[in-house]
């Protein structure tokens, strides 16, 4: 008995089916690739170099009833922590002359923006609706300074964009100490 040959049918029914089944994968494999790069997704790793991470999320502290209360707690951060951001500046000052890789130099400028970073967050967590509306402005100024500070020093930055943002720095600090009795 000879084995049975495939008809011409059923060898093109096959291709048929194949045909149809690579078709279904392409069709999904483009779907899946449209997909990954319109939500922006990507499967290179890029590597960039490490960033400080800042806590920009709202406050999460329960709103005051009592504004002197709400004020209370926000001049009590800035009482706390302004002397000490003071000295880090005083420090930053006494070695401005020095080149930026000078160990002394890069021991104070992580000092300040350490402390400067630390006294932005804590001032906008203090923050509550029940904080007088000209305690909040001055904060918020406040903070864009400590920030701009920040930014600048991190990013050894020249001497004329340090002078820039320390005269913004100096300019927005008067107000929040003012309105918290804080001598300056």
């Amino acid at each position: 008995m000879m084995p049975a040959v495939p008809s011409l049918r059923s060898r093109t029914k096959r291709w048929r089916i194949a045909t149809i089944i690579a078709g279904a994968v392409a069709v999904i494999a483009c779907g899946v690739a449209v997909g990954a790069v319109s939500s922006g997704g990507s499967s290179k790793t890029v590597s960039q170099p490490a960033a400080p991470v800042y806590d920009v999320s709202p406050p999460l502290v329960s709103p005051t009833p009592d504004p002197a209360a709400a004020k209370e707690a926000t001049c009590g951060v800035l009482r706390s922590q302004y002397q000490g951001v003071a000295t880090a500046v005083d420090e930053v000052e006494r070695f401005n002359k020095l080149p930026w890789s000078d160990p002394n130099s890069i021991r104070t400028v992580n000092a300040l923006v350490d402390s400067m970073t630390k006294m932005t967050a804590d001032l906008e967590k203090s923050l509550s609706p029940s904080t007088p509306e000209d305690l909040r402005a001055a904060v918020m100024d406040y903070t864009a300074g400590l920030r701009a500070v920040t930014i600048s020093q991190r990013d050894h930055a020249s001497n004329e964009e340090i002078n820039g943002t320390g005269l913004f720095y100096n300019r927005v600090l008067s107000a929040p100490l003012r309105i918290c009795g804080i001598p300056s």
